[in-house]
């Protein structure tokens, strides 16, 4: 049997922010909602873990041409062949996809962001298109709800460069953009010491209120009854909102950490919604 075909799977392990947020989805569509998570995790895992960009663009490039195989029945990876059956069996469109592979390659380039817009448009292509692909997986097909699911992964996204942005540096990646940081007197480089850490601050704390406004957007919009299907995006926005407010807590101490929720308290958030 195919390790990807069902829930969790190899990339979506028990314990994991998308283990929780598709949990407590229907049988029928955690199979599917696992693959695009999974999906979306390897394009972000070749990122992070190759230190060599032009190894990791081949990688990249390798996953895009297997999944077109898969689609035509000769793919050769689990994930690919039970995704495009997936894709196949519901009909879902493959820009979104398109879209992830795109951003990712533009990260591996470390092409800087020049602006606090473009940021925000770079997250929906990175993740809200993937999103609004889980919406469409799980049934939805309201266009107005697709928009929403667009805007909410486009503010998970903006939550994880927030939450990862130590260890983006790090790897001398550029996450933020360059007019807020230039506004600020600083550059996309670790701090050397607390007191260039401090400096930070101000920065990060205008990018949450960014992603916050983002955030009650969407909410609004799903206020009252919200279309089942979206229900795994909302838990996955509820973790990621609650994280964000765990860093804003720490004083956005994200340079020698990374921070993250307990499992027990994601189980609890993912339950609740």
């Amino acid at each position: 049997m195919n390790e990807y075909t069902g829930f969790p799977n190899p990339s979506i392990p028990v314990g994991s922010v998308f283990y929780y947020s598709i949990r407590f989805s229907p049988a029928s569509h955690r199979p599917v909602l696992a693959q695009l998570y999974a999906w979306r995790q390897v394009m972000i895992d070749l990122r992070d873990r190759s230190s060599d960009p032009g190894v990791a663009q081949r990688k990249l490039d390798w996953w895009q041409k297997d999944l077109a195989d898969a689609l035509s029945g000769r793919g050769r990876h689990p994930l690919t062949q039970a995704l495009a059956r997936s894709i196949r069996d519901r009909g879902l469109p493959l820009q979104p996809l398109q879209e992830l592979y795109a951003a990712v390659a533009a990260e591996l380039r470390q092409v800087p962001c020049p602006s606090a817009g473009e940021l925000m448009e770079s997250a929906v292509k990175h993740t809200g298109g993937l999103a609004a692909l889980g919406y469409r997986a799980c049934g939805g097909k309201q266009p107005e709800w697709l928009e929403v699911a667009r805007r909410l992964g486009g503010y998970v996204r903006l939550t994880e460069l927030i939450q990862n942005l130590g260890q983006d540096l790090r790897r001398g990646g550029n996450p933020l953009p360059e007019d807020l940081l230039r506004d600020h007197g600083l550059t996309q480089r670790l701090p050397r010491d607390p007191a260039e850490a401090a400096r930070w601050q101000p920065v990060l704390a205008e990018l949450s209120a960014t992603c916050e406004a983002l955030y009650q957007t969407a909410q609004q919009a799903v206020e009252g009854k919200p279309d089942p299907a979206l229900r795994p995006l909302l838990r996955w926005a509820a973790i990621s909102r609650a994280t964000l407010r765990e860093i804003a807590d720490s004083g956005f101490d994200l340079f020698e950490q990374r921070i993250s929720l307990p499992a027990l308290r994601m189980l609890w958030i993912a339950w609740r919604r």
